[in-house]
């Protein structure tokens, strides 16, 4: 009888675990998240050259994409 009431016991103490383990998880990835966008964000919008070099590379690679698309297609 008491080792079903200490079994019981120690599911129970698993589960509150497991949430607190799942809570401080979701938390982390909340905060890493918000650290990261504002960091790439932030940067861009506070240095106009790392926002201008930055917009430049991701035209060229929508170009480079583009291009090699079309070759493809019509290759």
């Amino acid at each position: 009888m008491q080792n079903d009431e200490d079994e019981a016991h120690k599911k129970e103490n698993d589960k509150e675990e497991d949430g607190t383990e799942r809570i401080l998880f979701y938390s982390g990835m909340a905060v890493g998240f918000v650290v990261g966008f504002w960091g790439v964000c932030g940067s861009l919008m506070l240095k106009k050259s790392w926002r201008y070099a930055y917009f430049r590379f991701v035209d060229r690679q929508k170009e480079e994409v583009r291009v090699d698309g079309e070759q493809q297609a019509y290759g």
